[in-house]
């Protein structure tokens, strides 16, 4: 698209004002005929760089920050798609098609972890019974400690899982090295991943 005549991809992201991005919204809307959560998507994808660029000092201000689209914006002309909700059962044939990738998949959707926590998890956080949250991968580097955007006290975490037919001998075993530090992510491995399956019940829904 273009913007005061020049295509959008030629603007120096320096020169870029919310003018401008009120205009890529109006263009995504009225003639690409996006929907409105599709259109915040492209926002935030937006935002997220220019985050980057202003820490590169490439770019003073962030154009695409704050800008709101309502739901029911009148110049949407698609519906957003349905929020699709997996059962129990399709989050297991799920992370099984991964192949050796089952057991993070599993990390992920039966307990709930960040990216930048599972990545980092070492065989010994695992006790049997919970992983123990300590660390936080970010850019290629291992960091001590987590978030603590949820109210937790302190940075780390334990986090219940219990790996289906899975020992926690049998899990040391399995782990090795990883390449963004010296070990490599548990979650990585070829060990039965973490499901709520054997805990006697069955969650009727994922966790969101």
């Amino acid at each position: 698209m273009e913007i005061e005549g020049i295509p959008l991809k030629d603007w120096p992201l320096r020169e870029l004002r919310r003018r401008h991005t009120l205009a890529l919204v109006d263009h995504m809307l009225r003639t690409e005929g996006r929907a409105t959560t599709g259109a915040v998507g492209i926002l935030r994808a937006l935002s997220a760089m220019a985050e980057d660029a202003i820490t590169d000092e490439v770019c003073d201000l962030n154009p695409f920050k704050g800008i709101r689209i309502r739901a029911n914006d009148p110049r949407a002309q698609k519906k957003p798609r349905p929020i699709r909700v997996f059962s129990f059962e399709e989050m297991h044939r799920f992370a099984k098609a991964a192949g050796r990738y089952e057991a993070m998949v599993r990390v992920f959707t039966g307990c709930g972890l960040r990216l930048g926590e599972v990545l980092p998890l070492r065989r010994e956080d695992f006790d049997g019974d919970t992983l123990q949250v300590r660390r936080t991968a970010h850019e290629g580097q291992i960091l001590e400690g987590t978030k603590t955007d949820h109210g937790e006290p302190d940075a780390g975490r334990v986090v219940p899982a219990t790996l289906a037919g899975c020992s926690k001998r049998r899990f040391s075993s399995t782990a090795s090295t990883a390449s963004c530090s010296s070990r490599r992510p548990a979650a990585a491995s070829g060990v039965s991943a973490p499901s709520t399956a054997t805990s006697g019940s069955q969650p009727k829904k994922p966790p969101a």
